[in-house]
Formats: C-alpha cells, structure tokens, sequence
C-alpha cells in the first residue's frame, strides 16, 4: 500500500502542500503590491521573504519525517535539500535579521496602517524605517583633535 494511504504520512503531506500554497500566495500578493506602487513594498518584500524562507526548512523536514532515515541516504536528494533549505534564510531569503528589521522599522512607524497590506494601500517607506535595531554609532566631536 502507498505511503500516502496511512493516516499520519496523509496529514503530514496535506501540512507541506498547505504551507506552501500559503507562501505561493503570499509571494504573488507581495508581487501585486510592488507592482501596484513601484517597488515600494518593503514590509510586504521582507515579510514574504522571511515567511516562505522560514517554511522552506519547515516543509523540507517534515519530508524527511515522511521518508525516515533514508531520506539521509545520499542516493536521495532530501539530505541536499535539507542543507540547502537551512542555509536559506541566511543568503538567498537576504539575511533574515536584516528583513526583520525592515518590517519592524515600518511597523514602529506613526503611520504605520496595519490594514494596508491587506487592502492594497500603499504604505510609504521613509528612511527612518530603515535602521530599526541598528545600533547607532556615538558621533565623535570633530574639534577634540
């Protein structure tokens, strides 16, 4: 009988393809948005980012689980997969550290419209937004030397 026909393998696979539809969608909503208002879509862009990159290695482990110790078995791809989806976050998904504080940078903002996103409105990006967290450096007195 195929694996899928057990009760707990069945649910684990409705899991992955659930949660990757949900970043399919949350990556042509974040499309739309920047399409709508010139690339300026820096919360949705980040918050996409870190959502899908965050389920990359979530959906490729709970594959692994489906597979059992020979999904390690480099006859197999998932032990690749594995590798390259815990490094994501960390090069391709743009640093997830730097996109948290994109997204916390707009949301500190006095502006900021929680709904936006969800409405299709434009939130504009300031500058300001763009070092929450950063640590500031103390500005040196020119005339001390």
């Amino acid at each position: 009988m195929p694996m899928i026909h057990h009760q707990a393998v069945g649910y684990m696979l409705a899991d992955i393809a659930m949660k990757i539809e949900a970043c399919r969608a949350f990556s042509w909503k974040s499309a739309h948005y920047m399409d709508l208002f010139d690339s300026d879509g820096h919360a949705v862009g980040a918050m996409a980012k870190v959502f899908c990159g965050e389920t990359l290695f979530t959906t490729v482990f709970r594959a692994l689980q489906v597979m059992g110790v020979n999904a390690l078995d480099k006859q197999h791809p998932m032990e690749k997969f594995l590798r390259e989806a815990a490094v994501f976050p960390l090069y391709d998904a743009g640093n997830i550290g730097m996109q948290m504080r994109k997204i916390w940078g707009v949301m500190l903002d006095e502006k900021f419209d929680p709904r936006a996103i969800a409405d299709s409105r434009r939130m504009e990006f300031q500058k300001s937004m763009e070092s929450a967290g950063a640590l500031v450096q103390p500005q040196r007195d020119v005339k001390t030397r």
